[in-house]
């Protein structure tokens, strides 16, 4: 059984990054860009500071950006993104198709194929005969694109013998809330509610998306879990990864998990794995 399981996993990470090869290529930032309004906000003033066109450009790159993901993702809903119009964000469905791939280390070791620079956190625990991975991701996804972040919950059993873990199913859901801030200022909120995955991007500028200080962002997140146990067994791997546990955290923390009853908050700005 798990000998098939392993052939239909490769086969399925083999498909993945065929699709990201084949986005990359068919929607190229460069075709969504609005030359007119960039040419003439950047050099409507030929003496303005280095500084001023940074931001000049910066806001004309948002725009654009903004545009043409609301028109991306609303010509191929086949990826099964939304646009969040209130908070100016994207985020996944929960039913998404992405559900099928589960998560293994090569998706993070191959990651840069897609422009995603993200640090990540794995908070691995056993119950219940199985291993649990509750990972969480914060980064620049897409070369001077966005700034996002993820919350995923993956489970495999104790006895496989590949280090690959499935996407856990609808009963096995639970509530998150994740908060995405950008040199301190707060981009978006994904509101709480059951998922197994919890996704979300903000149209960012990036000067340089390879030497961008990751401790830019920072996560909030609020994970609501089934009981007891497995929200202190996931506060104690937290732990184990260099997050202070504390009786309460606050944005300040930086690195920091708290447990009350089911609830388990963290915030994340500096560790990574």
């Amino acid at each position: 059984m798990e000998t098939s399981k392993s052939k239909l996993f490769w086969c399925r990470a083999v498909a993945f990054a065929l699709l990201f090869s084949i986005l990359v290529c068919v929607f190229p930032v460069s075709g969504f860009a609005k030359d007119e309004p960039a040419a003439e906000s950047v050099t409507a003033d030929p003496v303005a500071s280095a500084d001023q066109a940074e931001t000049v450009e910066a806001v004309v790159f948002d725009a654009a950006m903004g545009e043409m993901f609301e028109y991306v993702f609303g010509v191929i809903g086949f990826l099964q993104y939304v646009y969040d119009f209130d908070q100016d964000f994207i985020t996944n469905q929960k039913d998404a198709f992405q559900h099928m791939f589960g998560y293994n280390e090569v998706y993070d070791t191959f990651a840069w194929v897609a422009n995603v620079y993200a640090d990540t956190i794995h908070g691995v625990f056993q119950y219940d005969g199985r291993e649990w991975l509750l990972q969480v991701w914060k980064g620049a996804y897409g070369m001077f694109l966005a700034v996002g972040g993820e919350i995923g919950l993956y489970s495999k059993p104790i006895d496989r013998e590949i280090d690959h873990y499935d996407s856990v199913d609808q009963p096995d859901w639970i509530k998150m809330e994740m908060s995405v801030y950008y040199q301190d200022e707060l981009q978006f909120t994904k509101p709480f509610d059951e998922y197994w995955w919890c996704t979300g991007f903000k149209v960012k500028y990036f000067p340089n998306h390879l030497t961008w200080p990751h401790n830019a962002v920072t996560m909030l997140a609020k994970l609501e879990f089934d009981n007891e146990e497995m929200a202190q067994l996931y506060t104690e791997a937290m732990e184990a990864k260099g997050f202070k546990n504390q009786s309460d955290v606050v944005y300040a923390d930086r690195d920091a998990v708290s447990r009350s009853g089911t609830t388990v908050h963290l915030v994340w700005t500096d560790l990574s794995d």
